[in-house]
């Protein structure tokens, strides 16, 4: 006979869920139009997030990374309104 309690199975984290974004749903987010995404992506204006390319008529954004773009666009443009005292 063995002494030792039986183990409980440790529960396991439940795997991060990868949200994705159409171009509609990027314009609309963002407010720009579609033609304008893709120009920022070429040009590599202000960092826009690129799209992960499943073919070669279907891009998909991750939505956190559509998300932390608009917000660090608002943060840039409140601190561009602050005036120096």
């Amino acid at each position: 006979m063995s002494s030792q309690q039986p183990t409980t199975p440790q529960p396991q984290a439940a795997p991060a869920v990868l949200s994705l974004l159409d171009i509609a749903t990027v314009a609309s987010r963002t407010g720009l139009s579609a033609p304008t995404i893709y120009r920022r992506l070429r040009s590599g204006r202000d960092n826009f997030p690129k799209p992960i390319r499943f073919t070669s008529r279907c891009n998909l954004w991750r939505a956190q990374d559509v998300e932390s773009w608009v917000a660090s666009v608002a943060q840039k443009s409140r601190g561009a309104t602050k005036v120096a005292a």
